[in-house]
């Protein structure tokens, strides 16, 4: 990590690096995820954000218009998961996953993956690390850059809105999903995506 200013920080990862424990792919599980109805309407969670049970891990599945807003509103629905936050708060300061609290030190992200399922995996262990590491925790991104295989961002952090409940080991592979949602006629529309995480 190299400081560029007294409140920005920058780092860099890509495929091939991270940290230990982080980047270990889990192995396939013997039974199929299935959305739990109940945590889909939890208020706790973002806008188009549903928590997924899975054997003994955790996954959330997200929609969203644009890229840049489904790398957002993972990043605070796994946040969400993390903390108990109480209804309504969501995990990011405003009512929209996507909004950016104005304070605090931005740090600068870039990150590369062999595609955008990669990418997403490795923006959220960026983000998994920071959170562990220094009690960073994600309040929203400004995408300077976003595309199928790299990403730069400035990311802003919250205060720590509520205690941390639970643990989240790692971001795995297993089960991912990163795709375009469509229209009845076959027209791009958006995006969705699954994600596991050990814990």
């Amino acid at each position: 990590m190299t400081r560029r200013g007294p409140e920005r920080t920058t780092r860099t990862a890509g495929p091939g690096q991270g940290y230990e424990g982080m980047n270990a792919e889990c192995p396939p599980a013997e039974e199929v995820t299935t959305l739990n109805r109940a945590s889909s309407e939890d208020a706790r969670l973002p806008p188009g954000v549903r928590e997924v049970e899975h054997t003994a891990d955790l996954g959330i599945e997200v929609e969203a218009d644009s890229l840049e807003a489904l790398f957002g509103r993972a990043a605070a629905g796994m946040m969400a998961l993390v903390r108990d936050e109480g209804p309504g708060t969501a995990g990011a300061p405003a009512a929209d996953a996507d909004a950016i609290d104005s304070g605090g030190r931005a740090i600068e992200l870039e990150v590369a993956g062999e595609d955008v399922s990669g990418l997403l995996v490795r923006w959220l262990r960026e983000l998994l690390y920071l959170q562990e590491v220094d009690g960073f925790v994600y309040g929203g991104a400004d995408f300077e850059q976003l595309d199928a295989s790299s990403l730069r961002a400035w990311v802003r952090p919250q205060p720590a809105p509520a205690p941390q409940i639970r643990e989240l080991k790692g971001v795995t592979y297993h089960g991912l999903e990163v795709e375009r949602t469509r229209d009845v006629e076959g027209t791009a529309r958006g995006w969705r995506a699954r994600v596991i995480f050990d814990i």
